[in-house]
This record gives structure tokens, C-alpha cells and sequence, in this order.
């Protein structure tokens, strides 16, 4: 993706600064009224069940990503041939779509053993929304990252606020009007993430087609993979904290823990 001679650098930087950070804003604020709807109609195991299935979706997303995400846009940002593009753009969303696979396949598998552990009969209800909850999230991600390689900052922003304002549109007919509880929290997370990924996905501008790179690949992985692995711990570091209440206390009081850290954010 280029741009015209007479587009400056200072112009693009504050054009992608302000996209990113109205989506970023709207993720933020609406993630606020998602929270104050979804706890107003929902008891608190269920909520905090949602917010566990949320944290292991997000953990097993994460341990899986093999650095893809963060060397993806370094290594488009590095290359102005198209066709270079084309080709790691396609690697790259075909092995993501193949481990996925197999992630989820094991999260299935694991099934009471996430249940066992934390000690939610509700989240062993929900462990069946899982499985598109995973891939869902996974490729919206590894999108964004393209479009942030290509300098698409303005389609970013726009993934994002389609994601926070169908998510909470959606919440409000089917939790506050339909009273579908938790199953209608997941379904509006779920159709929501599925609108900006199909948004995501044909916004990028190359064709999509069956081609693997394998030399791409290894470049890919052995720059991305020891940046993620300082992702996972920080990530850790940061979500620790639900998986232990979870496991010493329960469901019901992640959703108190959850509602007070929302706060300071």
C-alpha cells in the first residue's frame, strides 16, 4: 500500500493516531456499558463465567499465536512489492487458520478439565461457544495486524468501532430485551467479533488464494516467536489474577473482582 507523494509523514502519523484512537475509544467505553448492561440482567456466577470464558479464549489465543501478530505488520511495513505482500499476507492467515484447528480440537478435548478447575457448571455449559469464540478471535487479531503492516490505520479504527457498537447493540436486544442471559452475552460477543472479521478480511486489499511460503514462514516465526513469548508472560502477569480467584473462590466473585478492576481502567 503506498501513498501520495504529497501526503506527509506528519499527516499520515496524526490521520492513523486519530482512527486508532477513536476505535480504541469506543472499545474502551462501550467495554464500560457492555459490563454495566450485562451485570444489571445477569447473576453474578454467570457473568463471572463469561469473563473466565473471555480470559481462557484470550489465554489460548495468545499461547498460540506464534509471534504472528507482531512480525506480520514489521514484515509488511518492510516490503512495498505487492506481490511479496500477497504471498506473506496468504502464509500467514492459512497456518494461523491450521493451528486454530488443532486448538480447538484440544480445547474441546479439555473440556472437563476446564470445568474441574474452576468449578463452574455454567462454564461447562459455555465451553460448547469455544470453539468459534477462539478462531473468531485469533483471525480478527492476526487482521488487524495486516492492516496495521499495510498502514490501514483508518480500517482498523473502523474494525474496532463496528466491534464495540454491534457488541453492545447486540447485548441490549438480546440480554436486555429478549432476556436470553448469558447465552445472549456469548452470542453478542460472538456475531460481533464475526462482523469485524469479515469487515477486516475483505478490507484487505490483496488477493486471497491457497499459497504457503515456507522460507516467509521461518522469517516470520523466528522474529515474532521470542517477542511473544514476552507477550504471553505479560499477559500472565496481567490476567493471573481471574484465573486464581476463579480456582480459590468461583465464578461469582470474578464478576465483583472484574466490575472493581473496570473502574481505575
Amino acid at each position: 500500500m503506498t501513498y501520495s507523494a504529497n501526503e506527509s509523514l506528519l499527516s499520515r502519523f496524526i490521520k492513523g493516531t486519530i482512527s486508532v484512537g477513536l476505535g480504541s475509544a469506543s472499545v474502551i467505553g462501550f467495554g464500560l456499558l457492555n459490563m454495566l448492561v450485562a451485570v444489571r440482567y445477569l447473576p453474578a456466577e454467570d457473568y463471572g463465567s463469561f469473563v473466565l470464558l473471555t480470559v481462557v479464549a484470550s489465554f489460548l489465543v495468545e499461547l498460540s499465536a506464534f509471534g504472528l501478530n507482531l512480525s506480520t505488520p514489521k514484515f509488511l511495513a518492510d516490503n512495498d512489492d505487492d506481490d511479496l505482500q500477497r504471498r506473506i499476507i496468504n502464509t500467514v492467515l492459512i497456518l494461523r487458520i491450521l493451528i486454530m484447528a488443532a486448538v480447538i480440537v484440544l480445547a474441546v478435548l479439555a473440556r472437563s478439565v476446564l470445568s474441574d478447575m474452576f468449578g463452574s457448571s455454567v462454564l461447562l455449559d459455555l465451553i460448547e461457544y469455544l470453539p468459534p469464540l477462539l478462531f473468531l478471535q485469533a483471525m480478527t487479531k492476526l487482521l488487524r495486524s495486516i492492516l496495521q503492516g499495510l498502514f490501514a490505520f483508518r480500517t482498523m479504527g473502523y474494525v474496532d468501532l463496528i466491534s464495540s457498537v454491534s457488541n453492545f447493540a447486540l447485548i441490549i436486544v438480546l440480554v436486555a430485551i429478549f432476556k436470553q442471559g448469558i447465552v445472549g452475552l456469548v452470542y453478542a460477543r460472538i456475531i460481533a467479533i464475526g462482523l469485524s472479521c469479515a469487515f477486516a478480511y475483505f478490507a484487505i486489499p490483496v488477493q486471497k488464494k491457497l499459497e504457503f511460503d515456507r522460507a516467509i514462514l521461518r522469517k516470520l516465526v523466528k522474529f515474532g516467536l521470542p517477542l511473544q513469548i514476552n507477550y504471553i508472560l505479560t499477559f500472565v502477569f496481567l490476567r493471573i489474577d481471574t484465573l486464581i480467584i476463579a480456582t480459590l473462590m468461583g465464578p461469582a466473585e470474578i464478576a465483583y473482582y472484574e466490575i472493581a478492576r473496570k473502574i481505575p481502567e
